[in-house]
């Protein structure tokens, strides 16, 4: 515990940083390849107002009411997407940075066993 307080009770809020390929010590290079994709694509969300031309806009009258309709009708549901995609984009975020959070701890173990295996191996030699 720092200055006696509990770790637990304040956890980082930031994003928790892609923890680089060790040079040190053998790695799966596949996660490696995934978890670096999932750092990279996890905030990019695109969504935007995209309406496909109908023909029902052509007509004189009523197509440019036809046509407001449509674009409020999908700014609506453009809203709602948003939003759920604003939540899964958070989720990930969470996701990833426990992901690297992970890795990075793997990695410090596996430093660990590589030094009691090779403190092994000199105690053998010595018995």
């Amino acid at each position: 515990m720092a200055k006696g307080y509990d770790k637990s009770s304040f956890p980082t809020y930031g994003q928790v940083t892609y923890p680089q390929k060790p040079e040190d010590i053998e790695y799966d290079p596949n996660l490696y390849h995934h978890l670096h994709l999932a750092n990279k694509l996890f905030p990019a969300v695109e969504t935007e107002v995209m309406l496909a031309s109908s023909p029902a806009t052509r007509v004189p009258v009523l197509g440019k009411l036809w046509a407001g309709i449509r674009q409020q009708a999908h700014s609506l549901v453009i809203f709602y997407v948003n939003r759920a995609v604003a939540h899964e984009v958070e989720v990930n975020r969470h996701l990833v940075s426990s992901l690297n959070l992970l890795t990075a701890e793997n990695q410090r173990q596996q430093r660990a066993i590589t030094v009691l295996e090779e403190e092994l191996a000199r105690l053998r030699e010595q018995a």
